[in-house]
């Protein structure tokens, strides 16, 4: 009775990961498409930070109930669960791959999307310094020299 509920509490935490990572690539691939857009590209960065924080708390979780599972039966380890409960045991693990799939693919598209910025930001500095080192751009960031009224001043006694 009891593992029967840690069980399925179980296979709804990974239910719930595996949405939570779906959500994750939906938005690493709206990331991906706004590497030009900074404004955006920090507001899904910052999305995506959000989901992998929860992420993370659902795996100490499935980690916890996994544990408490192989106590209760009396085994030692995880895949002596799968002798009393093939079924459901079978239906968590496929939740857990697809969200590793989808983890997988998340980590591409990020990827993918920090070379982009990464050559966005190269050719930005180059462009950068290309204006400063041309005539015009020298001379319109040159420091002016100020000069009050034509005297120098000696401080000197």
């Amino acid at each position: 009775m009891v593992v029967d509920n840690l069980l399925t509490k179980l296979l709804e935490v990974s239910r719930h990961k595996e949405k939570l990572m779906n959500q994750m690539l939906h938005v690493s691939k709206q990331l991906a498409d706004s590497s030009d857009d900074w404004e955006s590209y920090e507001k899904y960065l910052g999305i995506r930070q959000k989901y992998i924080k929860e992420i993370d708390g659902l795996d100490q979780q499935l980690n916890m109930l996994k544990e408490k599972t192989v106590t209760f039966i009396g085994v030692s380890n995880w895949d002596g669960v799968k002798e009393f409960h093939p079924g459901m045991v079978e239906e968590i693990e496929q939740c857990w791959k697809l969200a590793s799939k989808t983890a997988e693919e998340s980590f591409e598209l990020t990827e993918q999307s920090m070379i982009q910025v990464e050559r966005n930001l190269k050719e930005l500095q180059h462009n950068m310094k290309t204006l400063q080192s041309s005539k015009t751009g020298v001379t319109a960031y040159k420091k002016r020299i100020k000069q009050n009224s034509g005297y120098f001043l000696d401080k000197k006694k």
